[in-house]
C-alpha cells in the first residue's frame, strides 16, 4: 500500500520531497526554512498561476455540478417533519454507504420510498432530499434551537 500511495503522489509532482508521518506528527525541521520552493521554476510551469488567469478557471458549480441554497425562515421547523425529511436523508446514506456500486440511484429512490411509512413530506421534497450530499447550519424546530451537520458518515 505505501508504495502504491507513493507512485501515485509522486504522478502529482514528481520533484516532491515525500515526508511520511504517524498522527501527522512531523519535525518542523523538515517543513520550514528547507528553501526547497523556487519561484523561477514554479513559473515555468504550463499550469502556474492557472485558476488565477481570467477565462481558465472552471467553477465547481460547472465542473461537478454542485450547487449551494442558504434557507431562511421566519418561522420554525415542524418537529415531525423535519424528523421525517432526516430519517429519508439517513436512509439515503445508509444505501449510498452500504454499496453505492451496487445501487443506482433508480433503486435508491425506491429503497428510500418504503423506508418511510406515512411521510408528510411532498414529493419533490422527497426527491430533492435523496439528492443531499451535505447539509449543515443552524436548525430551529419548534420544541428546540440546534445545531445541524449531516455528512458522509452521520447525522
Amino acid at each position: 500500500e505505501r508504495g502504491r500511495l507513493r507512485a501515485i503522489l509522486g504522478r502529482f509532482n514528481p520533484t516532491a520531497q515525500l515526508i511520511e508521518s504517524a498522527w501527522g506528527r512531523v519535525d518542523p525541521q523538515k517543513l520550514l526554512g528547507t528553501n526547497l520552493f523556487d519561484l523561477g521554476v514554479a513559473e515555468q510551469h504550463p499550469d502556474w498561476l492557472k485558476e488565477a488567469r481570467v477565462g481558465e478557471h472552471t467553477p465547481e458549480t460547472a465542473e461537478y455540478g454542485i450547487s449551494s441554497v442558504t434557507f431562511r425562515s421566519r418561522r420554525p421547523f415542524h418537529v415531525r417533519r423535519f424528523e421525517e425529511l432526516t430519517g429519508l436523508m439517513e436512509t439515503r446514506m445508509d444505501i449510498v454507504g452500504a454499496s453505492s456500486s451496487d445501487v443506482s440511484s433508480g433503486e435508491e429512490e425506491k429503497k428510500a420510498e418504503g423506508a418511510m411509512p406515512s411521510s408528510s413530506v411532498i414529493e419533490a421534497g422527497r426527491n430533492a432530499a435523496l439528492r443531499v450530499i451535505r447539509s449543515k447550519g443552524l436548525v430551529w424546530l419548534a420544541s428546540q434551537q440546534s445545531h445541524w451537520q449531516q455528512g458522509t458518515a452521520s447525522l
